[in-house]
């Protein structure tokens, strides 16, 4: 607003007030209007170009690809983050086109710009759970739960990836009946439970019990998801199954 009232102007001041557009959206219209700034913005720095540097048009390059995603076009925000990368190879902005190709289902392009984020940012929780949700969406359950464990190396405390690790190990007993992997995942269940005892995670671990066999731990937990949300149907439904399975019918 000093600025303003100076008639101070200069692409920095013009892409900070964008990004303070883009931040405070929230519903797809928000994002929109933003996205028409930057529009507005691309042709001021397309008449004043000798004022403008190619790091300022990357970031408005960047900005626009934001007001995109928020928008759900992700083809487009893709063309805009590109388009910064050219400009300006900042580390965000390979971030961003992992995140984007991602969205796109383009898991294996995604892959190779995460690898850049690992190199660029170290060791990095959102990076190493973003390449674990990759390689799950890819098939490759190994490499995602070597992914997972990285993230949380470098966070023990995330309030997910346990989660995520047991619904690999339950989904390979389940498909191979190999009971290394009901130990290999209780661990991560119980963890998960540390971390959040909420529902959820008390019927994930029951299925996990269900499909190892151990019915009365499978009950214990369904008994307490039922306790924390009595109007929850799956774990009723779920209990019901334990009873099923051992041909209690009454």
């Amino acid at each position: 607003e000093q600025a303003k009232e100076a008639e101070v102007a200069s692409p920095k001041l013009d892409l900070l007030k964008l990004t303070i557009l883009r931040e405070s959206a929230g519903e797809e219209q928000e994002f929109r209007s933003a996205y028409e700034e930057s529009q507005r913005l691309e042709q001021k720095f397309s008449e004043h170009a000798e004022k403008v540097s190619d790091e300022n048009m990357a970031e408005l390059y960047y900005e626009t690809a934001r007001c995109l995603r928020g928008m759900n076009d992700q083809r487009k925000a893709l063309e805009y983050i590109e388009k910064a990368l050219e400009r300006h190879p900042d580390k965000l902005y390979h971030w961003i086109r992992a995140n984007t190709l991602c969205d796109l289902r383009r898991f294996e392009e995604a892959l190779e710009e995460y690898k850049i984020c690992a190199r660029e940012y170290g060791d990095n929780e959102m990076v190493y759970e973003n390449m674990a949700h990759c390689y799950e969406d890819l098939g490759n359950w190994r490499k995602a739960v070597y992914y997972y464990k990285k993230a949380l190396q470098v966070n023990p405390e995330n309030q997910r990836i346990n989660g995520d690790i047991v619904d690999i190990y339950t989904e390979q007993l389940r498909e191979t009946g190999e009971l290394d992997f009901y130990r290999d995942a209780l661990p991560y269940a119980d963890r998960q439970l540390e971390l959040v005892p909420e529902a959820y995670y008390y019927i994930e671990r029951g299925l996990l019990h269900m499909e190892a066999g151990a019915w009365d731990e499978a009950e214990a937990d369904f008994q307490k998801a039922a306790k924390l949300e009595p109007d929850n149907p799956y774990a009723y439904n779920n209990w019901g199954c334990v009873y099923k399975h051992q041909e209690k019918y009454e």
